[in-house]
């Protein structure tokens, strides 16, 4: 059996959406149809819930290797590249009203943003930094003809087949790496990375995007020009991995394929130049007062930006 263990911190940025979290109104239920035919045959009512599988963040430029390393100085600035296949889209009870995959449609996740370092320090064998969210970077979800593949980081990215993109209006989050102890980086099954090590650490991110492009053959009633509020918070290991594979490789820019190496040294989060992570995700819709606008919550981007969820087997 699974547990889960789940929290959803609803944080809105007001000087963003020009509103508090208390005047959002209730979660919504939306439409979404899997083999991209909109209102027609393969669509699905009654969605609460994007789950995520466990996936990969990379922040790039994560680990200071000059003088004074590896905590960051503040006002570096990192790159976070993320990437994950959708488990599921749940009702409202939790039940599964399609799984990745069913009838040959398969979905990812790719995003980007950068990041700059506000505050760091170190002591007690930590290091913690804090860092705001900078303007830019993408956001998508792809249809795809097979999962990504987590080991290689091939099969994320998307061009052509893109069914939602945004880009990040800003935000914040913090990280906190443990450097006693290493351990072995890949955990999960079989470890595909025997001579790499890793730190543990935890991390926290409340990020706000805006809505691009919607296709609405896969989402029929989503608008362009909504708002995404990524609320991100987590107290369990985020590194090392055991819920799936470390990526090899990344994609920079969300439609090209694995062009960045994960490039972590011997120790991930000590050697660097990069640090990377498990991520793990959910989201759900939420209306706010502003017509036509609709605010997607609890999407973990992680990484240097945190994660939302810890899985474990009992």
């Amino acid at each position: 059996m699974k547990l889960k263990k789940t929290l959803l911190a609803s944080i809105f940025a007001a000087g963003l959406l020009g509103m508090s979290a208390a005047s959002a109104g209730p979660s919504i239920l939306f439409q979404f149809n899997p083999t991209g035919a909109g209102l027609g045959a393969g669509l699905i009512n009654g969605g609460a819930t994007i789950d995520e599988a466990p996936g990969n963040d990379l922040a790039v430029g994560g680990v200071n290797t000059g003088p004074g390393g590896p905590l960051l100085p503040v006002g570096s600035v990192i790159q976070n590249l993320y990437q994950a296949n959708l488990t599921a889209l749940l009702g409202s009870t939790s039940n599964i009203l399609f799984s990745n995959g069913v009838g040959g449609n398969f979905f990812t996740f790719v995003a980007g943003f950068a990041e700059t370092v506000i505050a760091s320090s170190s002591g007690g064998g930590t290091l913690t930094e804090v860092f705001t969210v900078n303007p830019g970077g993408f956001f998508k979800i792809c249809a795809q003809s097979a999962l990504g593949n987590d080991l290689t980081g091939a099969g994320f990215a998307c061009t052509g087949n893109g069914i939602l993109s945004g880009h990040l209006l800003g935000g914040n989050s913090t990280q906190t790496a443990f450097l006693a102890n290493p351990v072995a980086l890949d955990q999960f099954n079989a470890n595909d990375y025997p001579a790499i090590t890793t730190l543990t650490s935890t991390g926290a991110a409340n990020l706000t995007l805006q809505v691009d492009t919607v296709n609405a053959g896969y989402f029929p009633d989503l608008l362009v020009g909504g708002f995404i509020t990524l609320s991100v918070t987590n107290s369990s290991l985020i590194t090392p991995y055991n819920q799936v594979n470390p990526s090899g490789a990344f994609s920079a820019n969300g439609i090209a394929n694995g062009g960045t190496a994960s490039n972590i040294g011997t120790v991930n989060g000590l050697t660097g130049p990069n640090f990377q992570f498990q991520a793990d995700a959910n989201s759900s819709f939420q209306r706010v007062p502003e017509p036509g606008t609709l605010t997607l919550l609890g999407l973990a981007v992680a990484g240097m930006g945190g994660f939302l969820r810890k899985r474990r087997k009992a």
